[in-house]
């Protein structure tokens, strides 16, 4: 999940578009889908901690009112992780 702060844009009625979102982050996720993260350069320790870091360094410089970004795993948990 990632998280934007900002002042929302009144003709548009959003902080961000959600299209320049996707644009930034689907690369990333294909990246990694169905992946051996552990082979990805970045993600040899694929912690939960350490893919929302690597997600942060790839979006922050694109997206420069990132937030935070979470990672959850369903029914276990997951983190967040914010500079």
């Amino acid at each position: 999940t990632i998280y934007i702060k900002g002042k929302k844009i009144p003709s548009a009625g959003w902080v961000m578009d959600f299209k320049e979102i996707d644009k930034i982050v689907e690369p990333l996720i294909k990246k990694i889908d169905h992946k051996l993260l552990n082979e990805i350069t970045g993600l040899e320790n694929p912690t939960s901690e350490n893919i929302a870091i690597w997600f942060w360094k790839k979006i922050k410089k694109k997206i420069p009112n990132l937030k935070k970004i979470e990672i959850n795993r369903p029914r276990v948990g997951g983190c967040s992780y914010s500079d």
